[in-house]
């Protein structure tokens, strides 16, 4: 079996997963897309609200498209013994669908520096339409009972006269076939263009008791039509014909929904690092248009698929990794894998002597390994199932339930500050000298920022204020914030004027933690240093 899925082998690897999803334990999913921001607006932040990073998100994924999805399904062979089936599937859109593909330069570069395949990609990729878009083109093949026919547009009239002695050359033709009871051989009209064949196939229907096709459907620029005599019945049959064959061809060219297919009949475990994009760029190119709200995008997800786990949240949440950037984690958890082995078949091509970083199917592998040696160590736990790592965010998303907060402590929003404000300013702000208080900030922009105390409510937090504070600045709690920036998200509130911080924000272009800033115990994802994928598509490592 070829790791590497491309339109001429689909047939077998969708053989293959259906050979081994009964049989596997989970499937680890890994993608490469084409870019994960549109701009300043799009970059996370502290600020953000679950459902303001879900808008960012589902922006980016109706931006963007997808090259690669890697699946590696891993399988039980004996106790502390697993297999793992990778299978990495260039993906493309099909013929079919409309669109366009959108590309920042930094992604194109970095996949260039990864050795991204593209004319295999562009030429060779899998197609792929939605499962929305597929029963579109379902239903229109398949005559509703009750459907109304909409009138057949007559032809544009002809009016050169070269045109005017081909039609009538042709019809010319058809009646003698039509009018001699013993030929009852298939008629083949000249070949001509769309305008023609418009006119021909109209004196065509006028007669009874026959039936025509093209001869090549997929030729738009030459046009051959064939006739045949024909019983209503055998029209019947052959109009019955016609439509299974169409749509064992959209079948065709739906390709990768065919896989999201089994793994929702299969209802495997999905194991991901830092898996949300991958979800919902999963979710908006092969299920449908995702939900204007994160209430909806859980509740379709949680039908497709019930169990999901994030390997960025487990390890971070382990408190045992000091970098939790998939390729150093997963080198990490391979110098200790506790009794357990990964091993793969002989008819897969191994990943296991190789380090094809950022190709979908060796990510998804590592992925995979990470989570068998996090849950043979028993820090796969019950309550992180189903949960979401958000990078730059006080919250954790819970994909079958409420959102959680990451941050323990009393938080104060600080804001409407100057823009040279430092960290250490902030700081300054709360008389905690002969207090067991800790106060670390997180900063949303340029002009505000989030203070994490230890204080147990947001009333002791404010009393530590300094009313002879330098700096000055606003504050409010979090409850509050949040509450301002759900009523500008809201349908209500779209056009409503942006608070200052926003407006100001709009203004000098500026976004995110400045140079030179630190808090007392700095940022998990700034720790960890940059990565290169972070590097190429400005975003956090994952």
């Amino acid at each position: 079996v070829k790791m590497n899925v491309v339109k001429g082998n689909l047939d077998e690897a969708i053989a293959k997963l259906e050979e081994l999803l009964p049989s596997c334990s989970f499937v680890a999913i890994d993608e490469e897309m084409t870019g994960i921001q549109i701009d300043k607006s799009t970059q996370p932040c502290f600020g953000d609200s679950c459902e303001t990073r879900y808008l960012k998100m589902k922006r980016v994924t109706e931006e963007f498209n997808l090259m690669q999805v890697g699946l590696c399904l891993f399988r039980e062979a004996s106790p502390n013994k697993l297999e793992a089936f990778p299978f990495n599937f260039f993906v493309f859109p099909a013929k079919e669908v409309s669109g366009r593909i959108h590309m920042s330069f930094s992604t194109a570069h970095f996949h260039v520096e990864n050795n991204m395949d593209f004319n295999k990609w562009i030429s060779d990729g899998v197609p792929y339409m939605s499962q929305q878009q597929y029963v579109q083109r379902l239903q229109f093949l398949t005559p509703q009972p009750d459907a109304v026919l909409s009138p057949k547009r007559s032809p544009r009239p002809l009016t050169r006269p070269d045109d005017k002695v081909f039609v009538e050359n042709a019809v010319k033709k058809l009646e003698e076939w039509y009018n001699d009871a013993d030929n009852t051989e298939e008629l083949e009209m000249p070949e001509c263009n769309y305008f023609l064949y418009s006119a021909l196939t109209n004196e065509i229907d006028k007669l009874s008791g026959v039936v025509r096709r093209n001869k090549d459907p997929e030729d738009r620029r030459k046009f051959v039509v064939l006739v045949k005599k024909a019983t209503e019945e055998e029209k019947e049959l052959m109009r019955q014909k016609e439509v299974e064959e169409k749509k064992e061809k959209l079948k065709m060219h739906s390709g990768f929904l065919r896989v999201l297919l089994l793994l929702k009949e299969h209802k495997k475990p999905i194991v991901g690092h830092n898996l949300l994009y991958d979800l919902l760029f999963f979710f908006s190119h092969f299920q449908g248009s995702l939900p204007d709200t994160l209430e909806e995008f859980k509740a379709q997800l949680g039908e497709t698929f019930p169990e999901i786990w994030d390997t960025k949240h487990l390890s971070f949440q382990s408190k045992q990794f000091s970098d939790t950037v998939l390729g150093p984690l997963y080198e990490k958890c391979c110098e200790n894998m506790s009794g357990i082995s990964v091993t793969i078949p002989p008819d897969f091509p191994g990943y296991e002597q190789s380090k094809q970083h950022h190709e979908a199917g060796y990510d998804a592998y590592m992925t995979g390994v990470v989570f068998a040696k996090l849950k043979g160590d028993q820090l796969a736990l019950e309550e992180y199932k189903n949960r979401c790592y958000l990078m730059r965010s006080l919250f954790a998303i819970n994909l079958a339930g409420n959102d959680e907060m990451m941050e323990k402590g009393a938080l104060v929003v600080l804001h409407g500050f100057a823009s040279t404000v430092k960290t250490g300013d902030l700081l300054s702000i709360f008389r905690i000298d002969g207090t067991d208080v800790q106060v670390n900030i997180r900063w949303v922009d340029d002009f505000s920022a989030i203070a994490v105390t230890t204080c147990s409510s947001y009333e002791d937090a404010i009393a530590l204020i300094d009313e002879n504070r330098e700096t000055k600045c606003d504050f409010c709690s979090y409850d509050e914030w949040a509450e301002k920036e759900k009523e500008i998200l809201s349908p209500t509130g779209a056009h409503k004027t942006p608070s200052a911080v926003q407006q100001r924000e709009a203004d000098e272009g500026k976004q995110g933690t400045k140079r030179g800033r630190t808090s007392q115990e700095g940022l998990e994802g700034e720790n960890s240093g940059k990565k290169k994928k972070e590097e190429a598509l400005k975003t956090p490592e994952r």
